[in-house]
């Protein structure tokens, strides 16, 4: 049968023309395709175990072209990998409370997975961007995380992340500061993009 979504937050599309729905309502994600539905990662109660997602509503996710999903869930400070068929998540990211260390996050966002394993994971509570090695202990500052703030090397909220593969570059969606970061993979000053 098919499944009813009770709050979805996010929605992505895999390489299969498949669509991921994020819903924080079930603590689930759906998989829909050619008129099916069908749950890919999470359970129906929310909870910290590795079959448990604690997303709300700022969760995201991201679908690889391998079906892979990466999981921004949130209430539990931490972003999950789930392979096709698991029936666990795997910690990628995070998972070691709320906080702001190299291996936490606080509140994280939009997540971004490179096809070598690199994770960007727009970190909402410490206003930073992280970037992880799939499998990592801790992650490196990418952006942000002097403060929230307007200045060059500042973010407040970071919501979101994307990157451009035309150029390599880091677009940040800047809830806090309502702007686009763009910068550079590295960390250095971003430009204000959209404002």
């Amino acid at each position: 049968g098919k499944i009813r979504l009770q709050r979805p937050c996010a929605v992505a599309v895999g390489a299969d023309r498949a669509v991921y729905v994020l819903d924080h309502g079930g603590s689930r994600v759906v998989r829909f395709l050619d008129g099916r539905s069908s749950q890919v990662a999470g359970s129906t109660e929310p909870g910290s175990g590795a079959a448990q997602l604690n997303a709300g509503p700022t969760g995201r996710l991201f679908v690889t072209r391998r079906s892979r999903l990466y999981i921004s869930d949130t209430g539990n400070h931490r972003v999950q990998r789930w392979d096709p068929g698991a029936q666990e998540g795997v910690t990628v990211a995070g998972g070691h409370g709320c906080g702001s260390g190299a291996d936490q996050l606080s509140h994280p966002g939009g997540v971004w997975a490179l096809d070598n394993g690199t994770l960007f994971v727009a970190d909402m509570g410490n206003h930073r961007v992280m970037k992880w090695r799939d499998g990592g202990r801790g992650g490196v500052l990418a952006a942000g995380g002097y403060g929230p703030g307007d200045g060059p090397h500042q973010l407040k909220e970071p919501v979101d992340v994307a990157v451009d593969p035309a150029t390599d570059g880091l677009l940040i969606a800047d809830l806090g500061n309502a702007r686009v970061v763009r910068g550079p993979l590295l960390h250095r000053p971003g430009t204000c993009w959209l404002r």
